[in-house]
C-alpha cells in the first residue's frame, strides 16, 4: 500500500536573503530580486543582471566555489528547525544540483562538479548517517528529487527524507548560458512578446518530507510524473508533448483530476521556444483555460538545480495564502492563450491543490502535485504510520539506514523484474546480448568509433554522432547494442524510463569547457554537455524514449543505485520498462585516479511486462558493482 507523503519542514536561501518567509513574501509582494550584478561583475556574460545572494549573506572567507554547500546547509537547517528535528542522523538525504561544487575544475579542491561529493559533504555537515542520494537532471533536478523522495517514503523504504536543491552562480555557468545566446541583458520577461531569454540566480531550498501525518505542516506531496521530449537535448517539443505527458502522469499518480488543480507554478524560463512549448503542453492537458498560472524566474532568477525546490516553496506559499502574484515583466502575453497567466495579483477561488512543472536540458520534463491538508483533522483512533516491513526493503534493495542494520534488506534481488537485453562499451570492445561482440581493433576503428561505424553496426545514419563527447558516445552505443528498438514497440518506448548513474559525471567535458573559457573561446555546443543528464537526452531522442529520465550521481561504493531506482519506479506503478545504465569517461585530470571508459545498459522489465521476451541474464546481486556483473553475463550464455 502506498503511504501518504507529508511536508514537515521548509528552508530557503535566495536573492531575497535568508529564509522561506523572505522568499515567499518577496515574490508575493511583486518585488524583483534580479538586480544589477555585484558579486559576478567580473564574469564575462551578456547581461547586466542576476539574482545573486545579497551581499553579506555568507562570511567573507567563503569561497564562491563553495557557496552551493553553505547555502544548501543553511536551507537544510531551517527546514529541520521548522520540523523540530534536533538529530538528523537517521534522515534520508537527496541532493538536487546541476554543477555542485566546481572545486578541482575551476578552483583548488576535490568537488569536481560531482553532486555525490556535495551530497556527502552536506550529510557530514548535518550529522546525517542515513541513506544519501544525488540527482542532476539539469534545471528539473529539484522537482525530480521530490519525486525520488516520495517513492522512497511511499514504498516504506524510509520514514523521512530531506530534499535539498542548491546551485550558485559562477563564471563557468554564466559564460556557458551566454555562449548559447539565451541570456536576457535585462531582467527576464517569461511569456511576454518582448522576451529575450533567461536571467540567472543563486539559490538553495530544502523540504523535509515525512510519512507521519502528525508531523505535517499542512501539505502533502500527492503525486508526480515525468517525461522526455525526445526531440532535442537543448530544445523542446513544439507541441508541448513532454509537458503534457509529465503533467498527465502526475495528475494520475496523485489521483487528482485536472479540475481540482487551483494554481499552476510554471517553469517559465523566458526563452521563446520553452515558453511556447510549456504553454501549449499545459493547454493540451486542461483542454481549455488553465487554472491561474504564474512563474517567478523574473523575480528570483533561474536557480538551476535549486529551482524545483525553491519554486515549489513559492507555490505552496501562494496556495497557503490563497493569493497569486502577477507574472513579473509580463505586459503582452505571446504564448498559447489557454495558459491563464496572471497579469494582476489575484485571490484564489479555492486553495487546495497546486501543480508545479519543471524542465531541463536532455529533454527532461517533471511535474509534481501538492495538496493542502490544513482542513483535514486527524482521526483520534488513527494509527501512526509504521516503519517499512523488511520484505518491502528487500524488494527495493534499499541502502537505507534500516537496510544497513538488516542484512536481508540489503539484497538487490527480485524474482519478478527481468533483464531483457544488455549492451556494453569499454576502451577495448563493444558487445550486446543480441550477439554483437567485437573489439575496436577487429572493427578497424578507434574506441567509440564514428559516424560510419555507427551506421555499419546498427544500420542507421546519424550525422550528429561524430560531434558527441566520449561519455555520450559510450552510452548511445551501449544502448544501441541492447537492440531496444526491436524489443519494444513505439507505444512501449513512449512509457519507458531512462535511468543512469555516473561516478565521474561530465568531468571530461568540464575540463574541455574550462580550457575554452580560459582561452575566451567558449562554444555554445559544448556547454550543455557539462550537465551530466544531457547525454541521456541523446539516448532518449535516438530511441524515442518518453518516460521519466533520471540521472544519478554516485560514489564509487554506491554503484547499482540506478538499478534500485528502476525497481522503485516499477513498485510505484509508474511504468513497466526501463533502460538502466552506468556510464563513465575519465581520461585524466584527477590526481590518483586511473583512466576509465565504460558504459553498461540493461533493458529491464517490470513484473508481467513483455512476457514473450526471454531474459538474457540473472538479476545482479547487490555487490560492489552490479553493472560489472551484467557485463560479465555477456561473456557467458544464459541457461
Amino acid at each position: 500500500m502506498r503511504r501518504a507523503v507529508h511536508l514537515a519542514g521548509r528552508g530557503a536561501v535566495s536573492a531575497y536573503g535568508n529564509g522561506v518567509e523572505a522568499l515567499v513574501e518577496g515574490v508575493l509582494s511583486g518585488r524583483r530580486a534580479v538586480r544589477p550584478r555585484a558579486r559576478t561583475t567580473s564574469f564575462t556574460a551578456p547581461t547586466r543582471v542576476a539574482g545573486e545572494f545579497p551581499a553579506g549573506s555568507f562570511p567573507a572567507d567563503v569561497r564562491e566555489a563553495e557557496l552551493s554547500y553553505h547555502a544548501g546547509l543553511r536551507a537544510a537547517r531551517e527546514a529541520l528547525e521548522e520540523a523540530g528535528i534536533e538529530d538528523a542522523a537517521e534522515l534520508g538525504l537527496i541532493l538536487a544540483t546541476t554543477k555542485a561544487e566546481l572545486t578541482g575544475v575551476t578552483d583548488e579542491g576535490d568537488g569536481f562538479g560531482l553532486p555525490a561529493r556535495l551530497a556527502a559533504r552536506l550529510a557530514r555537515g548535518l550529522g546525517l548517517r542515513g541513506s544519501i542520494a544525488s540527482i542532476s537532471t539539469a534545471c528539473a533536478s529539484g522537482a525530480s528529487a521530490l519525486a525520488m523522495a516520495e517513492r522512497r517514503i511511499a514504498a516504506g523504504e524510509l520514514e523521512r527524507v530531506l530534499v535539498v536543491g542548491a546551485d550558485a552562480l559562477n563564471e563557468f555557468i554564466m559564460a556557458g548560458f551566454g555562449s548559447m545566446h539565451i541570456l536576457d541583458p535585462e531582467p527576464c520577461r517569461p511569456f511576454d512578446l518582448a522576451r529575450r531569454g533567461i536571467s540567472l540566480g543563486d539559490g538553495a531550498g530544502a523540504m523535509l518530507l515525512t510519512a507521519h501525518e502528525s508531523e505535517s505542516i499542512g501539505f502533502r506531496l500527492a503525486g508526480h510524473g515525468a517525461a522526455n521530449d525526445a526531440c532535442s537535448v537543448t530544445g523542446c517539443h513544439r507541441e508541448g508533448l513532454g509537458v503534457k505527458l509529465a503533467v498527465t502522469r502526475a495528475l494520475e499518480h496523485a489521483g487528482v483530476a485536472r479540475e481540482e488543480i487551483d494554481l499552476v507554478h510554471l517553469h517559465g524560463t523566458g526563452t521563446k521556444a520553452n515558453d511556447f512549448s510549456e504553454a501549449i503542453g499545459l493547454g493540451r492537458v486542461f483542454d481549455g483555460p488553465t487554472p491561474p498560472a504564474f512563474g517567478t524566474k523574473g523575480q528570483t532568477g533561474h536557480t538551476l538545480g535549486a529551482a524545483g525546490v525553491l519554486e515549489t516553496l513559492i507555490a505552496l506559499g501562494a496556495l497557503e495564502r490563497g493569493f497569486v502574484p502577477a507574472n513579473s515583466g509580463l505586459e503582452e502575453p505571446n504564448v498559447d492563450p489557454r495558459l491563464s497567466l496572471t497579469r494582476e495579483p489575484e485571490t484564489l477561488a479555492r486553495n487546495r491543490a497546486v501543480l508545479k512543472v519543471a524542465g531541463g536540458f536532455g529533454g527532461i520534463q517533471q511535474a509534481v502535485v501538492l495538496t493542502s491538508t490544513r482542513r483535514v483533522k486527524r482521526r483520534r483512533d488513527a494509527a501512526p504510520p509504521q516503519p517499512a516491513a523488511a520484505d518491502a526493503l528487500r524488494v527495493l534493495g534499499a541502502r537505507s539506514s534500516t537496510a544497513r542494520r538488516d542484512p536481508a534488506a540489503r539484497e538487490l534481488a527480485t524474482p519478478s523484474a527481468r533483464i531483457l537485453a544488455i549492451g556494453a562499451v569499454d576502451a577495448h570492445s563493444i558487445a550486446g546480448s543480441g550477439g554483437l561482440d567485437s573489439t575496436w581493433k577487429s572493427l578497424g576503428s578507434p574506441p567509440l568509433g564514428g559516424t560510419k561505424l555507427y551506421r555499419e553496426l546498427f544500420g542507421r545514419n546519424d550525422d550528429t554522432f561524430r560531434r558527441l563527447d566520449r561519455q555520450t558516445r559510450a552510452i548511445v552505443l551501449a544502448t544501441a547494442a541492447t537492440g531496444v528498438d526491436a524489443l519494444l514497440g513505439a507505444e512501449e518506448r513512449e512509457a519507458t524510463a531512462l535511468v543512469a548513474e555516473t561516478v565521474w559525471g561530465s568531468i571530461e567535458v568540464d575540463f574541455k569547457y574550462t580550457r575554452s573559457l580560459a582561452a575566451e573561446m567558449v562554444h555554445g555546443a559544448i556547454f550543455p554537455y557539462t550537465l551530466q543528464s544531457t547525454c541521456l537526452g541523446d539516448v532518449a531522442l535516438r530511441n524515442e524514449l518518453r518516460g521519466p529520465t533520471i540521472s544519478l550521481s554516485v560514489g564509487p561504493q554506491e554503484r547499482g543505485e540506478a538499478l534500485r531506482e528502476a525497481l522503485r519506479l516499477f513498485r510505484s506503478g509508474e511504468l513497466r520498462h526501463a533502460l538502466v545504465g552506468s556510464v563513465d569517461a575519465l581520461a585524466s585530470g584527477v590526481p590518483g585516479e586511473e583512466p576509465v571508459l565504460r558504459a553498461v545498459v540493461a533493458l529491464v522489465a517490470a513484473p508481467g511486462a513483455s512476457p514473450g521476451v526471454r531474459a538474457v541474464a540473472d538479476w545482479p546481486g547487490d555487490g560492489a558493482d552490479p553493472f560489472a556483473a551484467l557485463l560479465r553475463s555477456l561473456r557467458r550464455p544464459f541457461p
